[in-house]
């Protein structure tokens, strides 16, 4: 099958819907086979209850109906996972942080070989952050929404799928904009963004991720106006 028809066979078989319950394990194990600019969390961090609950509890626990997922012969192939109000997310974040941390030290993750560097790294990163008197988050009342991607290769045919029904989604509930974070290493989403007209408006080190060089990571924010 050529890739054109492989695209079109792809895009006509790949159903885009709403978030089911009984997603969410799935979900949780799809953003970290995929949280590295399509690579898994591993490279990075071992302890993947941690990632999955930071990146994924809030969509899944308290605004499921601003998921959208998108199915391929009975599997996940992408979600989208969005929220139109951020400072409701950040203030959910601060209160559940205690007990995301007392599953760290539950399962040893601090003093584990897999996740001791990354978490160690994290509390360095962001107590110089805090020092430095940077912000810890970006956010413009003007760009209230937020969205996170994940889509595996089968699914990227469909992708405009998962974005055009979020998208509709804030504009019924007149939200004014949408902000979105990406790894700023991720030429190819960065180009994407750009042509659907989203603006870049900030850079910042990604606490705890490190290139293989020893570099840090990067998160770059891009916004666009909806009304």
């Amino acid at each position: 099958m050529s890739t054109c028809a492989q695209e079109e066979f792809l895009a006509t078989h790949v159903t885009c819907r709403p978030y089911r319950v009984s997603d969410r394990r799935e979900i949780r194990q799809l953003m970290c086979n995929t949280a590295i600019m399509g690579n898994p969390i591993d490279l990075q961090c071992t302890d993947r209850e941690l990632i999955a609950d930071l990146f994924t509890r809030y969509y899944t626990d308290v605004t499921p109906g601003w998921i959208w997922v998108l199915e391929f012969r009975g599997r996940l192939v992408g979600y989208l996972m969005g929220c139109p109000d951020t400072k409701l997310f950040q203030k959910y974040m601060d209160d559940v942080y205690p007990s995301i941390l007392l599953g760290v030290l539950r399962r040893g993750s601090l003093f584990r070989s897999g996740s001791a560097g990354f978490l160690w790294r994290t509390i360095g990163d962001i107590l110089g952050k805090v020092l430095r008197r940077e912000p810890l988050e970006y956010y413009n009342p003007a760009f209230p929404a937020h969205a996170h991607l994940n889509v595996l290769p089968e699914g990227r045919s469909s992708t405009y799928q998962l974005a055009a029904r979020f998208l509709k989604q804030l504009r019924q509930h007149n939200v004014p904009g949408i902000m979105v974070e990406i790894w700023a290493e991720n030429a190819h989403m960065a180009t994407l963004l750009e042509h659907h007209r989203f603006q870049k408006v900030h850079s910042t080190t990604m606490p705890g991720m490190r290139q293989s060089n020893g570099y840090p990571y990067h998160v770059a924010t891009y916004v666009r106006s909806l009304l």
